[in-house]
């Protein structure tokens, strides 16, 4: 095992490692295949760690290609991890790093470009069994989507894997008809079409009718969520929905697609 300045990085020498070299050395730790079992929750005490701007010494300073290559490391260690190890996940941790990244408005910019394509591989991360992956990646779209206004364009380059992340935990345990499917995308309509448990986390839910509302407050994308048929699965998972937050972030959307665009269904959502 390699030292830092003197400091093993290996069990209770891992927070003083991260006090001396700071966060964008510990996040080409995490790519090592025997941090995960030697470090006993490393991953999980770098969250801790990440929490406030000064463990982001990339972000202070605005050296941008050494905030890159952090973030670029921690997303790859990710998702890696999620395909390559059986069993346990010790990096699942990780999801909640890249929340507290996406806070920052530096950290959006960088999940959000294009050419890096962090955002789209966090999301392919949202069909992971673990509920912390999960909540993770449904709080990082959510904080992205806070650069609708602006970025609106690099959000929709993902279509294809955001409108499932956002809709399915909002859409119910319904089958949904053929009418109502022939109007989605595949990776929508095909979901939709078969049977499926309802989303059991609240927050979930909520930070995804949150991304939404921040998608549709757009016009083009209020237009691209229309394409899709988004305000029928809203309608539906909102009729059996029956957490109070959760209703109240369905009628902050469904209300404000109604003031915009009119909904041509059911208006239920906004009472």
């Amino acid at each position: 095992m390699r030292q830092a300045g003197g400091v093993s990085r290996r069990g209770g020498g891992v927070l003083q490692f991260l006090e001396v070299e700071g966060a964008s050395a510990a996040a080409a730790v995490l790519e090592e295949e025997d941090v995960g079992r030697g470090c006993g929750g490393f991953s999980e005490r770098l969250v801790n760690k990440n929490k406030y701007s000064e463990y982001y010494p990339g972000f202070q300073n605005g050296d941008e290609k050494m905030q890159g290559l952090y973030v670029m490391k921690l997303v790859r260690s990710f998702c890696a991890s999620s395909s390559e190890r059986k069993g346990d996940d010790p990096f699942e941790h990780v999801a909640s790093i890249l929340v507290n990244i996406s806070q920052k408005e530096a950290g959006r910019k960088l999940l959000l470009e294009p050419k890096r394509g962090l955002l789209k591989q966090i999301i392919r991360q949202f069909d992971s069994p673990s509920p912390l992956r999960k909540k993770g990646v449904s709080g990082t779209i959510r904080n992205c989507c806070f650069e609708a206004e602006n970025q609106l364009q690099n959000l929709l380059l993902v279509s294809e894997f955001l409108w499932p992340a956002l809709l399915l935990p909002v859409a119910g345990n319904k089958i949904y008809n053929e009418q109502d499917t022939s109007k989605m995308p595949p990776e929508l309509g095909s979901a939709l079409s078969i049977e499926r448990e309802a989303a059991d986390d609240p927050e979930i839910c909520v930070q995804a009718l949150d991304a939404i509302y921040l998608l549709v407050l757009q016009e083009a994308g209020r237009r691209a969520f229309w394409s899709i048929n988004g305000p029928r699965i809203l309608q539906v998972g909102y009729e059996n929905e029956e957490n109070p937050q959760v209703m109240e972030a369905f009628e902050r959307v469904g209300s404000l697609l109604i003031q915009e665009n009119g909904m041509e269904t059911d208006t239920t959502l906004a009472t």
